[in-house]
């Protein structure tokens, strides 16, 4: 019996195939917008890039994304904050002027809450 510890990458074509989108929301402004996936992401993607007549398949690629560690169902643009609401019943939102930069660290949620914490 052969045993190993690397894990496997599904391929990129697979990915592909079995890729969801789950929730779109749009920027207060309109010129960025933000979709979940099935990856445990929040994409974002600057609409003048993706919709420009001279656009290319990678001017059209997101722009960056969140990793989260469950998937959002649920997303609405709230004034300036785009509001999230994830698998295990959390709820936070995120200011989209912190959200559009591109970072290698995540931005901070503005508030961060369980609907399920409590008693009812």
């Amino acid at each position: 019996m052969v045993s190993t510890t690397r894990k496997l990458k599904a391929s990129t074509a697979r990915l592909r195939h079995y890729m969801k989108i789950y929730r779109l929301a749009a920027s207060p402004d309109e010129s960025w917008l933000a979709a979940s996936d099935n990856l445990c992401r929040v994409c974002l993607f600057k609409l003048s890039d993706c919709l420009s007549s001279s656009a290319s398949d990678e001017s059209r690629r997101l722009s960056h994304s969140i990793q989260l560690q469950h998937p959002v169902f649920a997303m609405k643009t709230v004034d300036q904050l785009l509001v999230c609401g994830d698998a295990t019943g959390r709820v936070f939102a995120y200011d989209w002027a912190e959200l559009i930069k591109r970072s290698d660290a995540a931005p901070k949620t503005v508030f961060n809450f369980g609907v399920f914490d409590g008693e009812l």
